[in-house]
């Protein structure tokens, strides 16, 4: 059974999407970038694995970036089109 978070917009209850918490994904990611280029330097003795697996991970923390940004966005042009239609 999966469980929604609502909130009362605008007159009616409409979804609210998970917010992301920056501080934990980027330690989370942190984290893992270390442990993978200890590895890489360590076990696999390639460097370059490690800043390419690095890369990827930033690379992903911008995408959950971009898609929070996007989704104020979104919600910021609902707000101006629901005041322009009062």
């Amino acid at each position: 059974m999966a469980v929604e978070n609502y909130c009362f917009r605008s007159g009616h209850l409409t979804a609210v999407p998970p917010q992301i918490d920056h501080e934990r994904l980027l330690l989370t990611l942190g984290i893992l970038a270390v442990l993978v280029v200890a590895y890489s330097i360590v076990i696999v003795q390639q460097i370059l694995l490690g800043v390419f697996v690095v890369l990827v991970l930033g690379l992903v923390y911008l995408f959950f970036v971009l898609l929070q940004l996007l989704d104020r966005i979104a919600t910021a042009l609902e707000a101006i089109a629901e005041q322009r239609r009062e």
